[in-house]
């Protein structure tokens, strides 16, 4: 029997109840966002010793070809790696453009067991190059905080690492 979408409103706990269905709200948001602008074809492993120009460059032609991206996009990618560092931590790069060179939304996800060199001194396991259409920043706040989750979630890394594939990033992402 299939699972069915089914929350309990009890009328003697109204803020639990609410929190519930507050809590359901934000995992169908998520799960409809996530295979949304996550996508099988953008998904990609990284075993092989690159640089970060050659990576940013690989995944932007990947994006053009599949007309996610204007031909201006790897290089606006550049332009802001040259402002600051688009590394969150010790192993996540969020990388993005500058300019809005974003024709559809979506999140490229990259794992990198060994490490890649991003910034001197710092080797990032993960990169997640956000291309989203600016007029859609604050739809994907779902996914930013599941991002953020990710983050700080040691255990959460692990298991990508250990088991670099599609799934298991939609496991850890819905």
């Amino acid at each position: 029997m299939a699972k069915k979408n089914v929350i309990f409103f009890d009328n003697s706990n109204l803020d639990k109840s609410f929190k519930n269905i507050e809590k359901r709200i934000k995992e169908i948001n998520l799960i409809t966002i996530s295979n949304r602008h996550f996508n099988p074809s953008h998904f990609m492993v990284i075993e092989e010793k690159e640089s970060k120009e050659t990576v940013l460059e690989e995944i932007s032609n990947i994006l053009y070809k599949d007309k996610s991206v204007t031909v201006d996009f790897f290089n606006d990618l550049l332009a802001r790696e040259e402002l600051s560092s688009t590394v969150i931590n010790d192993s996540i790069a969020l990388p993005h453009p500058l300019n809005d060179s974003v024709i559809k939304s979506t999140i490229f996800v990259a794992v990198v067991p060994r490490g890649l060199e991003w910034d001197e001194n710092t080797n990032v396991k993960f990169i997640f190059l956000l291309a989203i259409k600016s007029n859609e920043v604050e739809e994907l706040q779902n996914v930013y905080d599941t991002l953020l989750d990710f983050i700080y979630s040691n255990d959460k890394q692990e298991s990508l690492i250990k088991n670099p594939n599609y799934n298991n990033l939609l496991n850890i992402f819905t």
